[in-house]
């Protein structure tokens, strides 16, 4: 059976919800890291007509790469990197351990690997989002927008 596709969308198009960027001090709003976005993960998309189609969507493209960087790659290799570590202990120190001690610490290992490596990914993937939107701001030749006063409570 051959898959349907919606005519109206052309390739790469994305229909759904999205970060519309429309001044560079909008910036930022965008985070990396799951725990500190404020709007979730949606494509970034940069709407001002001063600058040419091409501009913003090159622009749109990095910042896309680093806002949703998952860590992923480097989580696996933080894994591998865990088991290296273990299979290195289990090698040269030898524990007189039981096989369940050595299955739990082989777990423990991939684990931790993974969570550190995770965490380094999305550290880093936010580090170049900052340095990528600096640049875009330097470039971007936008006039001065006026900041809103913001009222709080107490």
């Amino acid at each position: 059976m051959e898959a349907r596709r919606d005519p109206s969308i052309t390739p790469g198009e994305f229909r759904g919800r999205r970060h519309e960027i429309t001044h560079p001090n909008e910036f930022s709003q965008l985070r990396s890291v799951p725990l500190l976005r404020r709007h979730g993960a949606a494509p970034v998309v940069i709407l001002d007509d001063r600058i040419s189609a091409e501009k913003r969507a090159e622009w749109a493209d990095q910042l896309n790469r680093s806002y949703l960087a998952c860590g992923c790659v480097e989580g696996s290799l933080g894994m591998i990197a865990g088991l290296g570590v273990f299979g290195l202990y289990a090698a040269v120190a030898r524990p007189d351990l039981s096989l369940w001690a050595y299955i739990g610490l082989f777990v423990l290992a991939a684990a931790v690997g993974s969570a550190a490596g995770k965490l380094v990914g999305l550290w880093a993937a936010d580090r170049r989002l900052r340095a990528l939107a600096a640049r875009i701001r330097s470039e971007w030749d936008a006039p001065p927008r006026e900041e809103k006063e913001s009222w709080r409570c107490g």
